[in-house]
């Protein structure tokens, strides 16, 4: 380091650690894909940048899609549960292990037994005190979650950078 600026070789020592961590999600869900470049850092990422994200889905391709550009936000902070066999209550109490600063909570989990609504309500009631964010393409989450006071972004599978972007604004303003 001069004068307190990172080296070059410090920086990509940092994006090959990301860009590792993004690897180990899609070898973690059975995808066999591989990323070779790292998204670009927005300023608008800047309120989740150190910060813990879940993301909570039961859709692994969905997860893969999101991964770049919620490692790149958190500064490699992004982890995931992926929801296929879990209880609600089993998956509660992975959430409130995991301790993470946001929860990014799809509506519809564990194909349709329950609902991130219910799990939400869940986490509140015992005693969760980290932000949650409804993320989810249906329509009805956002209703749901609304009335149990959880803010929501439809998720964007095919433009994830918006959606992370919406998840940073919401997350400074809950």
């Amino acid at each position: 380091m001069e004068n307190g600026e990172p080296t070059i070789k410090t920086l990509d020592a940092h994006k090959r650690e990301i860009l590792g961590k993004i690897n180990n999600v899609y070898f973690s869900l059975g995808d066999e894909q591989r990323d070779v470049n790292i998204p670009e850092y927005l300023d608008k990422y800047k309120n989740l940048k150190g910060k813990k994200v879940l993301m909570v889905d039961d859709i692994a391709g969905l997860i893969c899609a999101f991964a770049p550009s919620l490692m790149v936000a958190t500064d490699g902070n992004m982890s995931f549960i992926f929801t296929e066999n879990q209880s609600s209550g089993e998956l509660m109490t992975a959430i409130i292990k995991a301790n993470p600063d946001v929860v990014l909570l799809d509506y519809n989990l564990a194909r349709g037994v329950f609902f991130g609504s219910d799990i939400a309500e869940l986490l509140k009631a015992n005693g969760y005190t980290g932000k949650i964010i409804g993320f989810s393409t249906e329509k009805i989450a956002n209703e749901r979650f609304d009335k149990i006071g959880i803010k929501t972004i439809e998720k964007d599978g095919v433009n994830p950078a918006e959606s992370v972007k919406k998840v940073a604004e919401i997350y400074s303003s809950i």
